[in-house]
């Protein structure tokens, strides 16, 4: 599901992101769940907010976009807990 938000100017529309898909290749399965709406605004070049849950043949990361703030900063979280930062 894809919505908008309009705002007072073009900077302040925002957009999200849910539900989930799946896309197969060959022998391979690659699996998203929107676990938290992914969000965004035309003021921004990045995904603001929100996690999506990746999968490759049953083996799976999060990816946590952050608090809202513009920045190109993801974490993911790997299956045992761990997490690292990544720039887009």
């Amino acid at each position: 599901t894809l919505s908008f938000q309009l705002g007072e100017t073009f900077a302040d529309i925002s957009f999200s992101i849910s539900g989930s898909w799946e896309l197969s290749v060959d022998d391979t399965v690659y699996a998203v769940t929107v676990s938290s709406p992914i969000t965004g605004n035309l003021g921004c070049g990045y995904l603001v907010s929100g996690v999506m849950d990746i999968s490759k043949n049953g083996l799976q990361v999060s990816v946590d976009f952050g608090d809202g703030s513009c920045d190109d900063v993801v974490t993911v979280i790997y299956p045992n807990g761990a997490t690292e930062e990544l720039e887009l």
